[in-house]
């Protein structure tokens, strides 16, 4: 994480916040509760008391997040719940008897790269442009179930016996030949 914030000498002049997470092989787990986060951070920002002109000071948040390899996993078991007993942590004469089941779908990138410039340098516009932009290469979903979980197998077979067909009849097989395939 670089956070580089600039300060200007001269009162009221613009704030520079760059703001840069780059990571390598992440595995991120997105569950609801980061939702519930999300939009209490942005209720956060938002306030509804007017502002004043006098404690008003333009700033700009410039944001990047980079990733290279990124694994996103979202929990989708039956009634959202998660179920926490991998043992994790635990001594060995504790360990549960059976691993979690949860189900994931996971979605996986290559690359991925997210700049978000938030721009407040005007005081109480009555548009704040935002420009988001999100650059991913090469992605995979996929859903991720644990052997212990009685639709393993039927889609294990389903799997196994698929046959894809091109717009002009030919038969042909899909193959994920990535970095991916190898987690």
């Amino acid at each position: 994480i670089n956070v580089h914030i600039h300060y200007p000498r001269m009162w009221n002049s613009i704030q520079i916040w760059t703001i840069d997470l780059i990571t390598k092989k992440p595995q991120v787990y997105f569950v609801f509760e980061h939702k519930c986060f999300f939009q209490a951070l942005l209720n956060d920002w938002s306030s509804s008391v007017p502002p004043d002109i006098y404690s008003f000071a333009p700033f700009i948040y410039d944001m990047t997040v980079k990733g290279d390899h990124l694994e996103l996993l979202i929990p989708c078991n039956q009634g959202n719940w998660i179920d926490c007993t991998d043992g994790i942590g635990r001594p060995p004469q504790q360990q549960p008897s059976q691993p979690a089941e949860n189900n994931y779908i996971s979605v996986c990138a290559k690359s991925f790269l997210l700049t978000y410039p938030l721009p407040f340098v005007e005081f109480c516009p009555t548009v704040t442009p935002m420009d988001i932009t999100i650059d991913v290469n090469d992605v995979l979903a996929r859903l991720v179930i644990p052997e212990s979980n009685r639709m393993y197998y039927i889609l294990e077979g389903i799997d196994s016996h698929k046959r894809i067909y091109t717009s002009n009849g030919v038969k042909s097989q899909l193959s994920l030949s990535d970095e991916f395939e190898k987690q």
